[in-house]
């Protein structure tokens, strides 16, 4: 095993190296720095070059909805309509002002004169009073490709200033996407420059030394750069589902830094033990860079456990955040091996006063032997006492709720978004809808469409006069329902139609394929893809991290620690999630409004991103853990000889974590707030309680146990931590 002991005779023993991809790849680096480096800026010029040639692919609507709604969009799209985009033009008084009919029929009139000559419209409808008179709506249909509102917005505001008590919104798909995006690229652009200084801060106490803070960034941000390029590329074999690149951004910095940060901090040990040069950087390529090998190959596996739910956006995501990974750990392994062995030992330069003394010293810590000392002196209580904490915690997860977003999830700051919402109150049936698309012989399917029409007229669970429109052979009925689109009743209404109204309709008809989809379909089918393929995720990512973790120490136990490790903290991070966002205790501190649930698809990404992220530290512990027991240590001694000495590095790294996933919870999207919370809350309990606390206990009370394994399991290879010794 790696030693970084001096001999009594105060020299440093040579090593042997047993070669490996890794220590091979870290061989060549140093052999030609220049060469490795250069390589790396080619791949990130070529890959950012060929992403801006190439384009991003985005999927349709059909290729991103779920199930019957899919199949209803895949119809819609094949017999050419998908129909115009709508905006709604929304007339009322002012809050406090009284209701002047004549004024907002004059506004009416206005607004269908500034509207009708825009080239982007394509036709103003007569406006529709709300049931109480105090509202008009002038729908507005918009011409294909057009993706700005902007004309339309300021013609509707030239009319607004000419009625200071009128109250003039506009809102539907076009302007709440707009508006969505633009609140998109301003978050984003807030987290990125508020993430790199909070990270180089960190970076900075960590080491103490500019250049040293710099280079994990430096890696961290080529490697994002690349990775939202190569991306792009790949989108034309899997298409894009529109929040891939924010995916890029979270995991990509993350692991980037952290596996550079590893590495620096394993050089620095060997450089202040005795070693010089090569041999500094080949024992860390050994010890470190093998650890962020199994790592990343954790986290990538994690990932691609998205997959198989079959969804085109959790693909994209999964695509984007194994190719910003393998990019991070092919960087940690080539080019920063490469930087170091340029720099040498300036790479500590320029110093930091006060910082650099601390963090250069040497000295054996002292904080976290003594942090250490309740799970070494008292394993079984602190055990208990950590694991009943941790299910406490997690306890609130029972009841979580998941569900979809909705527009009452977006921010009420858009203009978009408040409009909608009082348009929603004004005229309730257009709240959301059911779509019947109907396909086959043209007669049968006039008298399908008929029947449906017939049934839905007068019963007051859907809006009235249902909006027909068709060709040869397919038909298109759409049948608003007055209720919100997540709503119980909005539920039961598309269950009528789906198991009554179609199959009583049918009734002596053959050959007319159909499928029932629209804004409430949508909901329901991604919520049945989530709840029947998750426990197809859950169980691919718990088996693949036993296999990865079992394969890399030859242990079956360090697997089933691994395992239950991160269990306590998806399931605590959960609980969080509840307690914030559905318990509604957050609120106020995070500034969004509570809908009474979590976002459907947050649990299940949390969940694979927590199972690959937090392999960074847990890798890294049981590593120097293994080292330590290796060197002939007794457990106890090993357990707090390999979490003191992998504390400073894991604690810089969480807190560089911390403080991204902090910056995303301050983001106004409620999405982006929930993952925020929910990572930042796992990564934070993973790394004061379970690796403080729960592991140190379990570890010291199972002993020589474990490194337990069949003799099967280790003979499959030399153990991954052997691959540099000390003669």
């Amino acid at each position: 095993m790696t030693t970084s002991t001096v001999s009594t005779a105060g020299k440093l023993p040579r090593t042997r190296e047993r070669t490996t991809l890794v220590v091979g790849l870290a061989g060549w680096s140093l052999r030609h720095p220049v060469l490795a480096v250069g390589v790396w800026l080619v791949l990130v010029v070529i890959s950012v070059v060929g992403g801006n040639l190439a384009g991003l692919h985005q999927a349709t609507d059909a290729q991103l909805a779920p199930g019957e709604t899919g199949r209803a969009a895949a119809m819609i799209q094949a017999a050419g309509l998908q129909g115009h985009d709508t905006e709604s033009v929304l007339i009322t008084a002012k809050a406090g002002s009284r209701p002047d009919r004549t004024a907002l029929d004059d506004a009416v009139a206005q607004v269908i004169a500034a509207l009708t000559p825009l080239p982007m419209v394509t036709e103003v409808s007569a406006a529709v009073s709300s049931s109480d008179l105090a509202a008009r709506l002038v729908p507005v249909t918009v011409a294909d490709g057009v993706d700005d509102p902007k004309p339309l917005l300021a013609a509707v505001s030239r009319v607004a200033a000419q009625y200071p008590a009128v109250q003039i919104d506009v809102t539907g798909s076009l302007t709440i996407q707009a508006d969505v995006d633009q609140q998109l690229a301003r978050d984003f652009s807030s987290a990125l420059l508020l993430s790199l200084p909070i990270t180089i801060v960190i970076l900075l106490l960590a080491f103490g030394a500019l250049l040293a803070a710099g280079v994990p960034v430096l890696l961290g941000a080529s490697s994002v750069i690349s990775a939202v390029g190569l991306y792009t590329v790949a989108s034309h074999v899997l298409p894009d589902g529109g929040t891939a690149a924010e995916m890029i951004l979270l995991i990509g910095m993350a692991v980037g830094v952290d596996y550079s940060l590893f590495y620096l901090k394993r050089e620095r040990e060997e450089r202040q033990a005795g070693r010089t040069g090569r041999d500094a950087l080949i024992v860390s390529a050994a010890t470190a860079g093998h650890a962020v090998v199994t790592s990343g190959c954790a986290v990538m596996v994690a990932m691609a456990g998205l997959f198989l739910l079959g969804d085109v956006n959790f693909s994209s995501m999964a695509l984007g955040a194994i190719i910003v990974v393998a990019l991070a750990v092919l960087g940690s392994l080539t080019v920063l091996p490469a930087m170091l062995g340029l720099l040498g030992e300036r790479v500590d330069r320029p110093r930091i006063p006060l910082l650099s003394r601390l963090t250069m010293s040497g000295r054996p810590a002292r904080v976290w032997p003594m942090l250490l000392r309740p799970a070494l002196r008292f394993p079984a209580v602190t055990l208990l006492l950590g694991v009943a904490g941790m299910l406490m915690l997690a306890w609130p997860a029972t009841s979580l709720h998941l569900k979809v977003s909705t527009a009452a999830d977006l921010p009420q700051s858009l203009a978009s978004v408040a409009g909608y919402e009082r348009l929603t109150t004004a005229f309730a049936d257009q709240r959301s809808s059911v779509t019947v698309v109907a396909n086959g012989e043209p007669a049968q399917v006039r008298a399908f469409a008929a029947r449906i029409r017939t049934a839905v007229t007068g019963d007051p669970a859907f809006g009235a006069d249902p909006e027909v429109r068709g060709v040869t052979g397919t038909s298109v009925l759409s049948v608003a329902v007055p209720y919100a689109e997540d709503s119980k009743q909005a539920g039961a209404a598309l269950h009528t139609v789906r198991s009554t109204l179609v199959p009583q309709a049918l009734a002596g008809m053959t050959g007319i394929q159909v499928a029932v989809g629209g804004s409430i379909a949508w909901n329901v089918d991604y919520l049945q893809e989530l709840s029947t393929g998750a426990p197809c995720v859950i169980g691919f990512v718990l088996l693949m991290t036993f296999l990865l973790m079992t394969w890399s120490f030859r242990s079956v136990v360090v697997g089933v620690v691994t395992v239950a490790a991160n269990l306590l903290s998806a399931g605590a991070a959960f609980g969080v999630l509840a307690l914030v966002f559905q318990s509604r205790w957050g609120a106020d501190l995070l500034g969004f409004r509570p809908t009474g649930g979590v976002i459907a698809w947050i649990p299940v990404f949390l969940f694979v991103i927590l199972f690959g992220l937090s392999m960074d530290y847990h890798v890294l512990v049981i590593s120097r853990i293994r080292e330590a027991t290796d060197r002939g240590l007794p457990i106890r001694d090993a357990v707090r000889s390999g979490v003191s000495a992998s504390a400073s590095v894991i604690t810089s790294a969480a807190a560089v974590m911390i403080g991204v996933f902090a910056i995303f919870a301050g983001l106004h999207m409620v999405e982006f707030k929930e993952l925020g919370v929910g990572l930042g809350a796992a990564v934070l309990l993973d790394v004061v309680v379970v690796r403080i606390l729960i592991l140190p206990a379990l570890m010291s009370l199972l002993g020589r146990a474990n490194w337990w394994a069949p003799a099967f399991v280790s003979r499959l290879h030399p153990s991954t931590f052997q691959s540099t010794r000390a003669e």
